[in-house]
Parts: C-alpha cells; sequence; structure tokens
C-alpha cells in the first residue's frame, strides 16, 4: 500500500471511529432522556471532586427563591444531570483513548518504514523501553 492510500486509509479509519462514537453517546444519551423521579429525601451531595475544587457560585435557580418542593424537583434534576455529564465524560474519555492509540501505533508503523531493519529495531527497543515506563508511573500513580 503506498502512503497516500495509507494516509487515506487512517484517516477513513479514525472517521469511522469518531462517528461511531458519536452514535453510542447518542444512543446512551437517548435511553438516559427519561428520568425517574427522584425520592423526596432526595439532596444534592458533593462528589469528592467538588470538595477540593474551590467554592461554588451560588446556582441561579436558588437565587428566585424555589419552594421546598421545587427544591426536591431540582436536586432530581441536577443529580440526573451530573450522572449524563459523568456518562458524557467517561464515553468521551474512552473515545479519545481507542483513537489516540490507533493514531500512535500507525504513526509509529510509518515511521519504522523509512528505517533501516537495524533502526526500526532500535526504535522498537526504545518505545518498548518507554511503554514500560508509562506503566511503571501510571501503577505508581494508581497506588497513591
Amino acid at each position: 500500500m503506498t502512503r497516500p492510500l495509507q494516509t487515506k486509509a487512517l484517516t477513513a479509519l479514525v472517521i469511522a471511529v469518531v462517528f461511531g462514537a458519536g452514535l453510542a453517546v447518542g444512543f446512551a444519551m437517548d435511553r438516559t432522556a427519561v428520568a425517574n423521579p427522584a425520592p423526596a429525601t432526595s439532596t444534592v451531595t458533593a462528589s469528592p471532586a467538588d470538595e477540593v475544587e474551590e467554592p461554588r457560585r451560588t446556582p441561579m435557580y436558588e437565587k428566585v427563591g424555589p419552594t421546598e418542593e421545587q427544591k426536591v424537583l431540582l436536586d432530581s434534576i441536577v443529580v440526573e444531570y451530573r450522572e449524563r455529564l459523568r456518562a458524557i465524560r467517561e464515553a468521551s474519555d474512552r473515545a479519545y483513548q481507542s483513537q489516540f492509540q490507533a493514531l500512535v501505533g500507525a504513526t509509529r508503523l510509518e515511521i519504522k518504514e523509512i528505517f533501516t531493519a537495524e533502526q526500526a529495531a532500535r526504535y522498537d527497543s526504545l518505545v518498548a523501553e518507554y511503554e514500560r515506563t508509562r506503566a511503571k508511573q501510571r501503577a505508581s500513580a494508581n497506588e497513591g
């Protein structure tokens, strides 16, 4: 396969993966569009990430003086919003990682094509060493 054809094939693959990820997110969002009402005792709780951040501004909906009944409904809306946002972020992260890995792999293959056999072997060993170092860094970051 010539380089222009490889480039076109890689571009088509990336477009297909992005399109597929968009469809997956769309179907996931479609299924979560209808929320179940929250129980009357539901309250909005901060996630661990929220505890580390700066104090949040007062939401606009709280500035209009909602009744207790409205606050319960607002809480259920906000909880649903956060769950949907988390799902979008997770789907986006997964799609990004798979596309990123595919692009890195294709780039490394294309780079190797211009090297001699000795250079390609050295390149492979450098890549493997880099991957081992990154795996150790990720493992120690997950432990701490």
